[in-house]
């Protein structure tokens, strides 16, 4: 008879917006379905999600609850007790990047609250890999040191995270990659005219100025504009073919929407492509593969792109684009927050004149996010061995 472990996940999402989330929380479940076929063990989850919609199972994963976060209601309190006593191991991976107050008191209140009662309840809590940070307030800092210090085990996507931990007083960090590099794709099939292709994925949060509408994020560059004149730039010029892709939104308008902000830039430039059919993140992961160059500010467009092979320019607007990218020694990041526009535009267009050199990197790039997969594969594996 297979041995069968009960699981619990946090901050991992099956069904949002943002295909990013997505792409992180397939990319685990990949990982969880190699251990258990390595180990020959069958794996029942249960998600603390935002969400009713379940995985499908198959012969690995052979159960998948959903709890819905339900913070007014007392059930939902008393399931979740339940669920984190009952659990062999807990994974939370706080959406990748959300272990920080840079996204508001109210998002940080929420997960912190989740890490907390799971710490209560289980041994085997584990902070997956994800950006720890910043800290910008000193009574959030505390609590982050509290929660981390309290965790069974605690990994990180990149080596800058770390090293703040470790200033913070933790010093047992194990430094692996975002899992999402690991999100299987195949490569769309895009008319060959002998153009360059690059993707343009504008992100609808830069664009509205974060969530406070007032420069949230402290960029030194005007977005919009910055925007708007590579996409000139580049349709002006008869060697490319651009493509805009959103990765987060849907076509309905609804959030900080991707999708709005392609058809503002079509709507300026006609002869731009707007692919508007992405509902999954392996999907957008096919067109990106399909590109030369990607142009992107969400961060797991860029590592949709990276891990691909793809000449890609992440449009930094946080330490988490170059923690991540120092990390697997791919050094093509635009940072947005010391450049002025003039300045981001000008590397922008020196970049693609030069993108086979930045594809050269990616493909290396992908060999260090490998080792670093399987590193964490392996590692997981010895904590399921002890359970």
């Amino acid at each position: 008879m297979k041995k069968k472990y009960n699981i619990s996940l946090i901050g991992l999402e099956i069904d949002n917006d943002n295909l990013g989330c997505v792409a992180l929380t397939l990319s685990f479940l990949n990982i969880l379905e190699q251990i258990g076929r390595d180990m020959g063990a069958e794996i029942d989850i249960t998600a603390i999600s935002y969400s009713d919609k379940k995985y499908e199972c198959n012969d690995i994963i052979t159960n998948y609850d959903v709890i819905r976060v339900h913070p007014k209601q007392i059930s939902f309190w008393k399931k979740l007790k339940k669920a984190f006593k009952e659990a062999d191991i807990i994974f939370d991976f706080t959406l990748g990047d959300s272990f920080s107050d840079i996204y508001g008191a109210s998002r940080y209140i929420k997960t912190n609250l989740l890490k907390m009662i799971a710490e209560r309840y289980s041994d085997r809590f584990i902070l997956g890999p994800q950006t720890y940070g910043p800290y910008s307030k000193a009574w959030a800092r505390k609590w982050a040191i509290k929660l981390i210090d309290n965790a069974y085990k605690v990994y990180s996507r990149d080596r800058q995270s770390a090293e703040i931990l470790k200033e913070m007083g933790i010093g047992d960090v194990k430094v692996v990659t975002d899992v999402a590099f690991g999100l299987p794709y195949d490569k769309a099939a895009l008319e060959s005219n002998g153009k360059i292709k690059v993707a343009i994925n504008p992100s609808g949060l830069l664009w509205a100025g974060g969530y406070t509408g007032n420069n949230q994020f402290g960029l030194t560059i005007d977005y919009k504009q910055y925007l708007k004149d590579v996409v000139g730039m580049l349709t002006a010029d008869g060697r490319y073919d651009v493509y805009l892709l959103p990765h987060v939104g849907t076509t309905d308008g609804a959030g900080e929407n991707d999708y709005e902000i392609c058809k503002k830039l079509h709507d300026l430039y006609p002869e731009t492509n707007v692919i508007d059919n992405i509902d999954s993140p392996i999907i957008a992961k096919n067109y990106i593969s399909a590109m030369d160059v990607l142009i992107a500010a969400r961060m797991h467009a860029t590592v949709a792109g990276v891990s691909s092979g793809v000449a890609t320019i992440p449009v930094a607007y946080s330490r988490k684009f170059s923690g991540l990218y120092n990390n697997i020694g791919y050094e093509y990041v635009l940072d947005v927050k010391v450049l002025d526009t003039k300045a981001a535009i000008d590397q922008t267009m020196e970049w693609i004149d030069n993108y086979k050199k930045l594809e050269e990197s990616a493909i290396k790039s992908k060999e260090a996010v490998s080792a670093k997969l399987e590193m964490l594969t392996d590692d997981l594996k010895e904590v399921f061995k002890a359970v």
